[in-house]
């Protein structure tokens, strides 16, 4: 979905791959997002306009009890 609303954005997508050991970014087109992908995928940067709608969320913790002996997970 991010990669969708990047694209309507008029942003890039490139995937971030390795390859023989070296860092590479290979454009993604259309038809790329229906195909699965094991790489991570980037959309350009574009100033004042955050993707954070689609971002990760962040992990949830809870703060452990006084006398709970389980960490915060």
């Amino acid at each position: 979905m991010g990669e969708a609303f990047a694209l309507c954005d008029g942003r890039n997508t490139y995937d971030f791959s390795t390859r023989q050991g070296r860092k590479e970014l290979w454009h993604r087109y259309e038809w790329n997002i229906r195909g699965e992908n094991r790489d991570p995928i980037l959309a350009t940067h574009k100033c004042h306009s955050p993707m954070t709608p689609f971002a990760a969320p962040p992990p949830q913790t809870r703060k452990a009890a006084a006398d709970d002996d389980t960490p915060p997970f």
